[in-house]
């Protein structure tokens, strides 16, 4: 359960566009589609996450998009948080999903942390922002 693993990142790639260029243009619109249906506000997603903190007696069913919360030419990254349950279990996790344009190959990253503290949030969109931009630059 989520309480086990705190802290994680999942990479992975798509079978189906597994060998196939993916042409700048292409990121470009997807990244826009992204944008687009998230309003890039860091502001109002810090003051929703601080809301939500305040509520906290209350488990979320399904994810709440927070917005998009960092962008480059080569990736796109937005926001979630949603509840996890099992049996009598549940807590709140905050999500990254990163889209990465690398070496005309879309990535996916998902990075997860538990949504103890305050604090949480800026730790989880801190480190995703260094480990995107730390992985575009090792593969240019």
């Amino acid at each position: 359960m989520a309480e086990d693993l705190k802290f994680y990142t999942k990479v992975s790639i798509s079978r189906a566009t597994k060998t196939t260029d993916l042409p700048d243009a292409t990121f470009a619109d997807v990244a826009k589609q992204l944008a687009g249906a998230n309003v890039y506000d860091e502001a109002s997603v810090r003051e929703r996450i601080a809301e939500l903190e305040r509520q906290r007696g209350v488990i979320l069913e399904k994810p709440s998009q927070m917005g998009m919360i960092d962008q480059t030419p080569k990736s796109a990254t937005t926001l979630a948080l949603a509840a996890v349950s099992m049996g009598e279990r549940k807590t709140n996790i905050l999500a990254t999903t990163s889209l990465l344009h690398m070496r005309h190959r879309l990535l996916m990253v998902y990075t997860y942390r538990v949504f103890e503290t305050a604090k949480d949030p800026t730790i989880l969109q801190d480190f995703t922002k260094e480990w995107v931009r730390s992985s575009l630059a090792a593969n240019p």
